[in-house]
Protein backbone atom coordinates (compact mmCIF):
# COMPACT_ATOMS: atom_id res chain seq x y z
CA UNK A 1 0.00 0.00 0.00
CA UNK A 2 2.68 2.57 1.00
CA UNK A 3 4.29 1.97 -2.30
CA UNK A 4 0.97 2.91 -4.44
CA UNK A 5 0.79 5.85 -2.26
CA UNK A 6 4.27 6.34 -2.94
CA UNK A 7 3.90 6.02 -6.89
CA UNK A 8 0.43 7.94 -6.63
CA UNK A 9 2.54 11.01 -5.39
CA UNK A 10 5.26 10.92 -7.71
CA UNK A 11 3.23 10.90 -10.76
CA UNK A 12 1.28 13.62 -8.93
CA UNK A 13 4.35 15.56 -8.74
CA UNK A 14 5.61 14.59 -12.13
CA UNK A 15 2.31 16.17 -13.59
CA UNK A 16 2.75 19.32 -12.11
CA UNK A 17 5.95 19.85 -12.68
CA UNK A 18 5.66 19.15 -16.45
CA UNK A 19 2.57 21.79 -16.35
CA UNK A 20 4.89 24.15 -14.94
CA UNK A 21 7.36 23.87 -17.21
CA UNK A 22 4.62 23.96 -20.15
CA UNK A 23 3.87 27.48 -18.74
CA UNK A 24 7.12 28.79 -18.39
CA UNK A 25 7.99 27.73 -21.84
CA UNK A 26 5.55 29.91 -23.15
CA UNK A 27 6.73 33.09 -25.10
CA UNK A 28 4.92 36.31 -24.23
CA UNK A 29 5.66 39.58 -26.65
CA UNK A 30 4.40 43.12 -25.45
CA UNK A 31 3.92 46.03 -27.82
CA UNK A 32 4.90 49.42 -25.58
CA UNK A 33 3.39 47.79 -22.28
CA UNK A 34 0.89 45.69 -23.67
CA UNK A 35 0.52 41.99 -24.35
CA UNK A 36 -0.10 40.71 -27.58
CA UNK A 37 -3.25 38.18 -27.35
CA UNK A 38 -3.13 35.95 -30.53
CA UNK A 39 -5.19 32.84 -31.27
CA UNK A 40 -2.05 30.65 -31.95
CA UNK A 41 0.73 31.13 -29.69
CA UNK A 42 4.45 33.01 -30.49
CA UNK A 43 6.71 30.18 -31.25
CA UNK A 44 10.32 29.80 -31.66
CA UNK A 45 11.05 28.34 -35.11
CA UNK A 46 15.01 27.94 -36.48
CA UNK A 47 15.79 29.84 -33.35
CA UNK A 48 13.54 33.20 -34.40
CA UNK A 49 10.24 34.43 -32.49
CA UNK A 50 7.46 33.81 -34.67
CA UNK A 51 3.90 35.42 -34.39
CA UNK A 52 0.52 35.49 -36.22
CA UNK A 53 0.75 38.11 -38.68
CA UNK A 54 -2.73 40.19 -38.62
CA UNK A 55 -1.72 39.78 -34.96
CA UNK A 56 1.33 41.51 -34.92
CA UNK A 57 0.74 43.84 -37.72
CA UNK A 58 -2.79 45.38 -36.39
CA UNK A 59 -1.32 45.85 -33.12
CA UNK A 60 1.01 47.59 -34.30
CA UNK A 61 -1.30 50.18 -36.61
CA UNK A 62 -0.83 48.62 -39.60
CA UNK A 63 -3.83 47.30 -41.86
CA UNK A 64 -3.52 43.85 -43.36
CA UNK A 65 -4.44 42.02 -46.77
CA UNK A 66 -3.62 38.44 -47.34
CA UNK A 67 -3.70 37.23 -50.79
CA UNK A 68 -4.26 33.66 -50.96
CA UNK A 69 -3.28 33.32 -54.46
CA UNK A 70 0.13 34.24 -54.07
CA UNK A 71 0.26 33.55 -50.40
CA UNK A 72 1.20 36.81 -49.91
CA UNK A 73 0.49 39.61 -47.09
CA UNK A 74 0.30 42.63 -47.67
CA UNK A 75 0.50 45.45 -44.52
CA UNK A 76 0.46 49.24 -44.84
CA UNK A 77 1.23 51.60 -41.99
CA UNK A 78 1.38 55.48 -42.92
CA UNK A 79 3.73 55.93 -45.86
CA UNK A 80 5.16 51.77 -45.79
CA UNK A 81 3.87 48.77 -47.56
CA UNK A 82 4.85 45.53 -46.60
CA UNK A 83 4.91 43.02 -49.02
CA UNK A 84 5.43 39.60 -47.47
CA UNK A 85 5.54 35.99 -49.42
CA UNK A 86 4.94 32.95 -47.74
CA UNK A 87 8.89 31.09 -47.62
CA UNK A 88 10.81 33.53 -49.25
CA UNK A 89 13.72 34.23 -47.20
CA UNK A 90 13.00 38.49 -47.56
CA UNK A 91 10.47 40.70 -48.18
CA UNK A 92 9.54 44.30 -49.56
CA UNK A 93 9.01 47.51 -47.88
CA UNK A 94 7.94 50.46 -49.76
CA UNK A 95 7.83 54.10 -48.48
CA UNK A 96 5.86 55.73 -50.58
CA UNK A 97 7.10 59.10 -49.54
CA UNK A 98 10.47 58.33 -50.39
CA UNK A 99 9.94 56.56 -53.38
CA UNK A 100 12.12 53.82 -51.79
CA UNK A 101 11.79 49.79 -52.37
CA UNK A 102 13.86 48.12 -49.72
CA UNK A 103 14.28 44.48 -49.73
CA UNK A 104 14.59 42.70 -45.92
CA UNK A 105 16.18 39.55 -45.46
CA UNK A 106 14.71 36.87 -43.49
CA UNK A 107 16.62 33.95 -41.50
CA UNK A 108 13.43 32.25 -41.30
CA UNK A 109 10.66 33.21 -43.91
CA UNK A 110 6.64 33.66 -43.09
CA UNK A 111 5.27 30.34 -42.90
CA UNK A 112 1.89 29.07 -42.22
CA UNK A 113 1.46 27.03 -39.22
CA UNK A 114 -2.06 25.80 -37.51
CA UNK A 115 -3.44 28.07 -40.78
CA UNK A 116 -2.02 30.62 -39.18
CA UNK A 117 0.67 32.94 -41.23
CA UNK A 118 3.50 33.08 -38.93
CA UNK A 119 6.53 35.78 -39.35
CA UNK A 120 9.46 36.80 -37.29
CA UNK A 121 8.59 39.32 -34.68
CA UNK A 122 12.04 41.07 -34.94
CA UNK A 123 12.02 41.93 -38.39
CA UNK A 124 8.65 42.87 -38.63
CA UNK A 125 8.79 45.48 -35.73
CA UNK A 126 12.11 46.71 -36.76
CA UNK A 127 10.65 47.35 -40.58
CA UNK A 128 8.02 49.42 -38.63
CA UNK A 129 10.68 51.19 -36.66
CA UNK A 130 10.23 49.35 -33.59
CA UNK A 131 13.22 48.52 -30.93
CA UNK A 132 13.23 44.78 -30.33
CA UNK A 133 14.36 43.36 -27.44
CA UNK A 134 14.71 39.67 -26.02
CA UNK A 135 14.61 38.67 -22.28
CA UNK A 136 15.84 35.11 -22.15
CA UNK A 137 15.07 34.15 -18.85
CA UNK A 138 11.68 35.21 -18.87
CA UNK A 139 10.77 34.38 -22.23
CA UNK A 140 9.80 37.67 -23.65
CA UNK A 141 10.03 39.83 -26.53
CA UNK A 142 9.51 43.54 -25.90
CA UNK A 143 8.79 46.29 -28.35
CA UNK A 144 8.90 49.63 -27.96
CA UNK A 145 8.45 52.54 -30.14
CA UNK A 146 11.13 54.66 -31.34
CA UNK A 147 9.44 57.82 -29.75
CA UNK A 148 8.77 55.55 -26.49
CA UNK A 149 12.41 55.05 -25.63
Amino acid sequence: MKRIMCVAVCVVFSFFSVCTNAQTDEIRVYIDGVELKTDVKAQIINSRTMVPVRAIFEHLGAEVTWVDEIKTVIATKGPHIINMKIDKQAFLITDIEAGQTRQIPLDVPAQIVNSRTLVPVRAISEALNKKVEWIEEERKVLIVSESDS
